[in-house]
């Protein structure tokens, strides 16, 4: 379970969160709603171990993340915590998606496994070559291989930022039919930010 104390967000002269508190369970899907500017954003940084971290009180399967040093916070940022967001971020775009997944695996201090990647790609029915570059996929493509990526480095969490809302509809059910039977396969948990209705009500356990 992850639990932030004393949570305080200030944009300017504006006061968001003022020590505020979330616990995320293990398994469940967190979903983050609100309107433009309330702080969603900035947040989700905050969970994923990538904002400032001043007065929160951060807390990983009872370990007190917010005591520890930088590299010991970045460790468990790369190995524990995966993205898919809005549109799909690699290591290096000049690289090839298996030089892509090999980097992620070496950050988050795993050996690549060419089998296991292709095991994985079978259940996320992913079909496309290794050696190709991310300009050559489509967008459902790409967001199936963030979650490879995810899967292949063994994270946990996943940070879902808008992961949907560039897709067709019918790829939109596909990725989160796709992300509902990974949680129950690898017990994985989601914070997920999201503007759509429809997507809260198909795919939230909880809504903060």
């Amino acid at each position: 379970m992850i639990r932030l104390e004393h949570i305080h967000l200030q944009f300017a002269d504006r006061t968001l969160l003022e020590d505020e508190c979330l616990c995320l369970r293990e398994g469940r899907v967190h979903v983050l709603m609100g309107r433009s500017g309330s702080g969603k954003t900035t947040l989700l940084n905050e969970i994923a171990l990538n904002g400032s971290g001043q007065s929160l009180v951060y807390e990983w399967n009872g370990i007190e993340v917010s005591v520890l040093c930088e590299e010991k916070k970045a460790q468990l940022r790369r190995a524990q915590i995966g993205y898919v967001m809005q549109d799909l971020e690699v290591i290096d775009s000049r690289l090839t998606l298996e030089e892509n997944l090999k980097c992620v695996c070496a950050l988050a201090g795993r050996a690549y496994d060419r089998q296991e990647a292709e095991q994985t790609m079978r259940m996320l029915r992913l079909d496309m070559d290794l050696n190709k570059r991310i300009e050559t996929l489509s967008r459902g493509e790409r967001q199936r291989f963030a979650l490879l990526s995810v899967l292949q480095k063994g994270a946990q969490l996943i940070v879902c930022d808008e992961p949907v809302s560039a897709l067709d509809v019918s790829i939109q059910a596909q990725i989160l039919n796709l992300l509902k039977e990974l949680q129950a396969e690898f017990n994985l948990s989601y914070i997920f930010i999201t503007h759509d209705l429809s997507v809260v009500n198909h795919f939230s356990d909880e809504i903060a």
